[in-house]
């Protein structure tokens, strides 16, 4: 039988055996005995339960009195007390000031003649008893109200308030309220923001509780904590904002402090202790501060020079009916029927103040109103509907609901012993348990799971605490008895008796902490230091001795390799302990996978938080780890768990020596093997050993040397350094050695040694020493998420939005990291403005509009919503789904998924497995969400780009574009580790929207990702995957089906018909494109001969592909080959047996197998399609190009786990974009972007900054402002100041001129000459460049020239194109064409007829190499440029410049100015006069007819269409006078018209088809055709766009025929096709 407290069992138990004095006159003793428990010796029965002696009352006339209980007799003329073993004693007495007698249930009491109120809410501000209002910042800890002077008999109290800062340094909130009561025995309470909980003299107790046999209680009313005492003291605190301190008036004078004296006098409350009057609000504030001010550290009692002000604007705007104005309008206010009892005009003019300074946060109008509402109901009057009405609901934990008017007295544990009832209480507003549910200390449980009363405090369900200070005697709240056991027990001898944390324990007598760092460096509990690189899962510490106490954990990590394959790092660590497994990963930043973010409390015996850069969880037992989300852990464990403990950290036994003690319990001969025999886990491509031998790291004396110095890891160890206080402190020795070695193995990567030096800091840090400023500009410069900035000395625990509503609370010592700047806070893994904080619920925090489920049975789901409010629907999984966690969420995950495929020609494989071919040349939906689920459900889309591809008969995928989470991300045909996100160019890997878009380069595919499911890979080639989760079965549309698993109906249209035919569905799901034709081949697709069939099915073609004993026979089972074996037919077959096309077409079913996780064989050899890697690079099946990059080091890796081809970097090398580089040539992390070393970018989306990527991963920015002919845009993937407009400068013909402003003339010089260079550049940063012309004479007659040579330099290159040139010279060397320079800062190629030089600043030449040059510079360079093309000021009067700036106007004179001298060179300057040639006047009414230079004009010409944007009479006069020169040359007429017909190509215009068979035909080199809009481009040799970017208009030109390819100048047979590496083209057999 268990017995309660001071008891024990008796088989014949008697409770008179040890009565109380005085029981025995009232009750009559049995006199049979009977089971049950007897008093313990020492102690007597008082009729309920065994107490010491003086704990007995007092029995007189059949009443029971409690020890010190006052009654009054008569009208309060006598008073009588209990005294223990005396009986009642009795005395005159007379009711004392501010009282009257009066009989209440029968008896006279002395009750107040009335009551005082103070109150502190909001920022806070505050009323004292005698109604002075004032508003006051400190935030340290202050008397709010004390008895003074002479009591007279009454109770001594004093209640005292902590302030905190909450998003802002200038405004402060009431953080915590600390009550003293002084009866015979004093007590210390305290109510802190931690909800529904108090501390009792240090001691942590529950909600309710009564103290002194109920004089004290602590109950929850409403939304608030009360406490009340039988003196007439009433404290209440609603956890968040307002403190409200009520007195009875027999206090009346007698106290002081922030609530005044009480003495009705409102002129007199500045008074200090010493009633001296105080000459401010602040100053009399600050002389009421405590003397202990434990935890507020750095406190301030004003806002000193950041006090802050409201605009007028602001204070009229917050004034308003629509905010705070609200409070005292008379018009349709649901307020005005309190205005008569309660004034509202102060109430109003503290909320203006607290939304002025908290920048419009309608939580605090909300806090205002709740105010306001609050002190209405104290005066029985009740609002309603006001949450509704303004938006403010009341945020309410699991299992219960919002009630406005319900009982003050809820339903409480212990249940149903011990209810509290409330007799003519205006009713409250608070959260209600739900039905069968009970309060139990602030968290609504089911009424089973009650827990248990003990000495008037109430005790949770298995809670264990010691019922005395000595730790004799232990108790627990036992779940299947109801009540409270307690035993015998002592503490160990690792542990001493004392108070922690508010609860008396035994407490460990010391601790110790293993470690890991860096690559990682083990550091054990005793000391032990060893490296290990093993990259799969291991034990790092686990209970392995059952000793009674002690509870069971396990902590393992799991470690992966970065940058290297012989060094690791940590990755993972998972936690398990109260049968919870908690798991902080590299993956997740900043959270934890319980899917929350810290902070987090579970269960009261585990909390997670956020201290600097690490999450810290800790347990009540003493566990704590830590983990940087880097690469850092730490595990400290308390004495108690010495010699019980095992894996990495060693057995925590003081002796070092026998710390590599592998599991089987013998000794390890060294650490590789140690670290193999503690693998729990493996993961895909993990190893123990990772080296072997020679592989294994070793460091040289010029390594140890170079890295030891200043500029690298010296600086932990030197004397005079930041560090040189710490040195005494902690051990500086062990953290310069890994500092070295990680940073030798890493090639000095500086990311690396910062976080080596970093991990010192944070240790000296914790040790409570001040370290100096070690970072600087050019060493480990800080880089801060927005809105923050760093301090070398930031809180340990930063304020967030979490803990303004969770206990989170802890006093630590600075550390250095990002903190908000002032007016944000943290809200989960950003600083954000308070008023976008989100919801603390169940323990847990979430952002806002963050969705979740509430339950683990996914039955009800919540969403954040605006005020911290949680809404819940009830709600279930949807067919296709089941409810999981999965990554740490629990919801309806879908069962399974389905793919789409476009491949090839494209062939197409919807959801449901239809497949079709459908050969359409535009863009195309190819998977749409056409159902939300009422918004359940995430929308996106994937649209595809189709453009003709070899022959022009079919076509392939160009572009995929997907859009979601308002991101468009495009990934083009050729393009490798980079993507286009919102048309800005963006370096891969890359992680958006906090993590929920992921895109990565994987193998030779880059795959788009998201958080609930969407997969899209395309391998830029040829090959397209769309992978939707089951959760969208049924929701779809587009080319892919609707997912229904009907693949019947897969032909649905936009409007839900089903479509007749393949070419209806595809045209119907086409994007808008006027004048572009978006049917598929609509009967004339082609066909493939049998014997072509039969051929390319062989094992040394297609049939590769389903061959039983080929390369993939694994994967046949998993993925039928069936169809992608007559795709490459199909597609072979259409391209003539083109070998590229074969290859792709087997590398999309790899890249499907792959995807699918089957492991294949090599392929490429047997198939004879070599893959072409770049320097420092090779070829894997199996690739690893999501380990081994830039970003790897310090950003997690979020590749999926599948396996794919491609180009992997050699070893010491890792990626930077499609550059294989050393570690010492990565860019930079900015914002968590990666950008290239010397790229220059504008961070932020704004052109306000510009920064550039330095070496070691400094970034370098400086402020910068878009110019007038500029604007901040995304122009070529760019985002900068970007030209606002463009000026074209043409020379054509004999030649003629237009100047950028449009100044037309003609110059014959034979010369060389500027056409067009930039001058007057000095101080911009606009880039230097010159466009050079060299003319000759024309034949027949040479009156005439063209431009024979263009010469254009820039960023130190001279490129030069020649008349009928077949490729160009760079640097005086001969390339072909295209071409790629300095990483696409210039391109070459050909357009159609022309060829183009285009570089990155916007300049762009082109030259048809016969006739016509244009130049093309941007508008930024207006008034920037001279030459020929004038100086592009907008003014065509003044283009003739000479070279010092002076004005002409004879055109020979300024021609001549711009002559270039080449030495050697005879040449002429023009004509003068009437040696200069005219036309006759009849040749000119010949060439003016249509059927020559009149087709330009012909307004029902070919041209009409241009006419109206580009003049075309300059162009009609020039072919009419270098035809009259030419003597009529069919040549000369054709380049003329060509030239203006490329000029409206230019601009966009689209112009009729104007050569005909018998008016300038055009002969096209061999293997080519002539056509009206040519796109090289679709018929490229392959690699050749990833040379150059593929022109966005066409041009007229020649294209390649069927079964032949363009190589950048002609056209090829397939196995022709030259190479492209590093931007430059090479013929086949070139050797270089």
């Amino acid at each position: 039988m268990a017995c309660p407290a001071n008891s024990h069992y008796e088989l014949c138990a008697n409770a008179c055996d040890a009565p109380c004095t005085g029981l025995t006159e009232l009750i009559q003793c049995s006199t049979t005995c009977t089971e049950g428990c007897t008093c313990d010796l020492g102690f007597l029965f008082n009729g309920q339960m065994c107490v010491q002696v003086e704990q007995c009352g007092c029995y007189d006339n059949g009443r029971v009195y409690k020890p010190g209980e006052e009654v009054y007799e008569g009208q309060c003329e006598k008073k009588c007390s209990c005294n223990p073993g005396k009986g009642l004693i009795c005395e005159a007495y007379s009711c004392p000031t501010g009282t009257i007698c009066q009989v209440e249930k029968g008896e006279a009491v002395c009750i107040p003649k009335e009551t005082g109120t103070c109150w502190a809410w909001g920022d806070p501000h505050y009323h004292t008893f005698d109604g002075f209002n004032y508003d006051f910042q400190g935030t340290c800890r202050y008397t709010m109200s004390e008895t003074c002077g002479d009591l007279g008999g009454l109770e001594p109290f004093s209640v005292t308030e902590s302030n905190d800062n909450r998003g802002s340094t200038v405004v402060s909130f009431v953080r915590s309220v600390e009550i003293t009561i002084r009866y015979t025995c004093s007590y210390d309470l305290n109510l802190y923001k931690i909800h529904y909980s108090t501390m009792v003299d240090g001691g942590v107790a529950n909600l309710p509780l009564s103290l002194l046999e109920g004089r004290v209680t602590i109950t929850q009313y409403g939304i608030s904590a009360v406490l009340k005492t039988d003196f007439g003291l009433y404290v209440s605190y609603d956890w968040n904002v307002m403190l409200v301190v009520k007195l009875p008036s027999s206090y009346d004078g007698l106290v002081c402090g922030l609530c005044g004296n009480f003495n009705g006098n409102v002129g007199d409350e500045l008074q200090d202790s010493a009633r001296k009057p105080m000459a401010s609000v602040v100053e009399w504030a600050r002389s009421w501060k405590t003397m202990n001010q434990e935890g507020n550290p750095g406190c301030t009692d004003d806002c000193g020079k950041n006090c802050p002000t409201c605009a007028e604007e602001q204070h009229k705007l917050f004034d308003s009916d629509g905010y705070c104005g609200v409070l005292t309008s008379k018009a349709d206010s649901v307020f005005k029927i309190c205005h008569a009892d309660v004034d509202p005009q102060t109430f109003k003019s503290s909320c203006v103040y607290d939304l002025c300074f908290g920048r419009g946060d309608r939580k605090l109008l909300c806090q205002a109103l709740s105010t306001y509402s609050t002190e209405c109901r104290r005066k029985g009057i009740v609002i309603k509907d006001w949450r509704t009405k303004f938006g403010c609901p009341l945020n309410c934990q699991p299992n219960s609901h919002y009630e406005e008017c319900t009982s003050p007295c809820p339903v409480t544990c212990p249940y149903p012993d011990q209810q509290p009832t409330c007799t003519g209480a205006t009713c409250v507003e608070a959260c209600v348990c739900d039905k069968d549910f009970v309060l139990s200390s602030g968290t609504c449980v089911p009424a089973k799971n009650c827990g248990c009363s003990y000495e008037g405090r109430y005790y949770k369900q298995g809670q264990r605490f010691w019922a005395d200070k000595g730790c004799q005697r232990l108790c627990e709240c036992d779940a299947t008895l109801g009540v409270v056991v307690c035993r015998e027990s002592s503490c160990s001898a690792r542990e001493k008796c004392g108070v922690v944390g508010g609860e008396i324990g035994c407490q460990p007598l010391g601790q110790a902490t293993c470690s890991a760092a860096g690559d990682p460096h083990y550091t054990t509990f005793d000391g032990f230091r060893f490296d290990f690189q093993g990259t799969c899962v291991y034990q790092l510490v686990e209970l392995c001795s059952q000793k009674d106490g002690l509870v069971p954990f396990k902590v393992t990590v799991q470690n992966n390799n970065r940058g290297s394959k012989i060094v690791s790092f940590t990755k993972t660590v998972t936690v398990s302990v109260f049968e919870i497994t908690i798991t902080i990963s590299t993956d997740y930043p900043f959270r934890i996978l319980v899917r929350t973010y810290v902070p987090l409390q579970l269960n009261d015996q585990l909390m997670i938080t956020r201290s600097g850069p690490s999450a810290v969880l800790e347990t009540t037992f003493g566990l704590k780890v830590s983990f940087d989300w880097m690469s850092a852990v730490q595990v400290t464990l308390p004495s108690t768990y010495q010699e019980a403990v095992c894996g990495l950290c060693g057995n925590y036994n003081s002796n070092s020596k026998d710390d590599l003690t592998m599991k089987d319990g013998k000794a390890a001969p060294d650490a590789t093997k140690f670290g193999e025999s503690w693998q729990v886990a493996a993961v895909p491509g993990c190893s123990s050993s990772s080296c072997t031998g020679s592989t294994c790291p070793t460091l040289t004396p010029g390594q140890k040397q170079t890295y030891s110095g200043s500029g690298y890891c010296g600086i932990i160890t030197d004397k005079a350094g930041p560090f040189k206080d710490c040195h005494s402190q902690v051990d500086p020795t062990s953290f310069m050695e890994d500092c070295v070695f990680d940073a030798s193995y890493t090639s000095g990567h500086m990311k690396v040694v910062c976080n080596a030096v970093a991990a010192y800091a944070v240790v000296c840090q914790r040790k409570g020493v001040t370290i100096l400023s070690w970072r600087t500009n050019a060493f480990c410069s800080a880089s801060c998420p927005p809105n923050s900035s760093y301090s070398l000395c930031a809180p340990s625990s930063p304020s967030t939005c979490a803990s303004v509503s969770l206990a989170t609370g802890c006093q630590q010592p600075c550390v250095e990291g990002c903190q908000c700047t002032e007016g944000f806070i943290l809200s989960g893994d950003s600083c954000e403005p308070l008023t976008e904080c989100g919801c603390s619920y169940g323990g847990r925090y979430y952002k806002k509009l963050e969705t979740f489920y509430s339950n683990g049975q996914c039955q009800e789901r919540c969403k954040c919503g605006e005020n911290g409010a949680v809404t819940c629907t009830k709600t279930n999984c949807l067919p296709g789904e089941t409810c999981k966690t999965v990554n740490g969420a629990l919801g309806c995950h879908p069962t399974s998924q389905a793919k789409c495929v476009a491949s090839g020609d494209p062939h197409y494989m919807s959801f449901d497995g239809r497949f079709f071919d459908f050969q359409g040349p535009c863009f195309y939906t190819l998977a749409k969400v056409s159902d939300t689920d009422g918004g359940r459900l995430i929308t996106f889309s994937v649209e595809e780009q189709n453009e003709k591809y070899g022959n022009g008969k079919v076509s392939v995928t160009r572009m995929v574009t997907v859009t979601v989470f308002d991101y468009v991300i495009k990934v083009e045909r050729g393009m490798r580790w980079k993507v286009l996100v919102n048309n800005e160019f963006m370096n891969l890997p890359l992680s958006l929207e906090g993590g929920r878009i992921t895109v990565n380069q994987e193998g030779i595919n880059i795959i788009v990702q998201t958080n609930f499911g969407l997969r899209v890979l395309y391998d830029t080639v040829y090959y397209v995957e769309v992978i939707v989760p089951s959760t969208y079965q049924g929701r779809m549309s587009g080319l892919c089906g609707n997912y229904d698993s009907k693949a019947d109906n897969d032909f649905t249209l936009p409007g839900g018909q089903v479509a007749a035919n393949v070419d209806e569905f595809g045209r119907a799901w086409s994007l808008d494109q006027p004048g572009v034709s978006c049917s598929g081949c609509e009967g004339q697709c082609p066909q493939c001969q049998q014997s072509m069939v039969t051929q390319y099915s062989q094992p040394n073609s297609c049939g590769i592909i389903a061959a039983a004993d080929g390369p993939f026979q694994a994967c046949h089972k998993q993925i039928d080959p069936a169809a992608y074996v007559k795709n490459c037919v199909f597609d072979v077959c259409a391209l003539n047996g083109e070998k590229s096309t074969l290859c792709s077409t087997i590398q999309a079913y790899a890249i499907a197998c792959q995807h699918a996780g089957v492991q294949i064989q090599a392929w490429r050899a047997g198939a004879n399609c070599p893959y072409s890697c770049p320097a420092n690079s090779h070829y894997e099946l199996c690739a690893d190009t999501c380990g081994t990059t830039c970003t790897s080091l310090t950003l997690p890796t979020t590749c999926s786990s599948a396996c794919f081809e491609g180009c992997q970097c050699d070893e010491g090398f890792v990626r930077s974009g499609e550059l294989c580089v050393p570690l010492s040539q990565c860019g930079c992390l900015h914002g968590s972007r990666y950008y290239q070393l010397n790229q220059v970018f504008n961070p932020n989306g704004k052109c306000e900054e510009e920064c550039k990527c330095m070496q070691n991963g400094q970034v370098d920015c400086k402020k910068v402002s878009c110019g007038a002919n500029e604007k901040c845009d995304v122009v070529n993937g760019i985002r900068r100041c970007q030209p606002t407009g463009k000026g074209v400068c043409h020379a054509s013909g004999d030649p003629h001129y237009q100047s950028f402003d449009g100044r037309l003339y003609d110059f014959q010089g034979t010369c060389t000459y500027v056409l067009a260079t930039g001058c007057g550049l000095v101080g911009t940063n606009l880039v230097p460049f010159s466009v050079k012309v060299e003319n000759e004479p024309y034949p027949p007659n040479h009156k005439v020239s063209v431009t024979k040579l263009v010469a254009v330099e820039a960023f130190e290159y001279t490129l030069i194109m020649r008349q009928n040139m077949q490729g160009i010279l760079v640097n005086g060397v001969f390339n072909y064409l295209p071409l790629n320079l300095n990483n696409g800062k210039i391109q070459v190629y050909q357009n159609g007829i022309q060829y183009v030089i285009k570089t990155d600043f916007g300049l762009l030449v082109t030259y048809d190499r016969v006739y016509h040059v244009t130049v093309t510079i941007p508008s930024n360079y207006q008034g920037k440029t001279c030459g020929l093309c004038g100086n592009y000021d907008g003014n065509t009067a003044n283009d003739f410049l000479l070279p010092g700036g002076s004005p002409t106007n004879d055109i020979n004179a300024f021609g001549k100015a711009w002559k270039v001298a080449i030495p050697g060179v005879v040449c002429e300057d023009g004509c003068n006069g009437n040696s200069c040639p005219v036309c006759d006047p009849k040749l000119r009414a010949v060439f003016e007819k249509p059927t020559y230079c009149g087709t330009i004009t012909d307004p029902k010409g070919p041209f009409i269409a241009c006419h109206s944007k580009l003049d075309p009479l300059p162009y009609f006069n020039d072919c009419i006078f270098d035809v009259c020169m030419s003597q009529g040359s069919s040549k000369v007429e054709c380049d003329s018209v060509a030239a203006y017909a490329f000029t409206c190509h230019m601009a966009g215009i689209e112009i009729k088809s104007w050569r005909t068979s018998s008016f300038c035909p055009m002969s096209c080199p061999v293997n080519s055709h002539y056509e009206l809009c040519a796109d090289a481009c679709s018929a490229a040799c392959p690699g050749l766009t990833e040379v150059v970017q593929c022109s966005t208009t066409c041009t007229e030109g020649c294209i390649c025929d069927s079964g032949f390819r363009f190589n950048g100048q002609i056209c090829v047979q397939p196995d022709q096709c030259g190479c492209y590496d590093h931007g430059r083209t090479y013929k086949v057999k070139c050797v270089i």
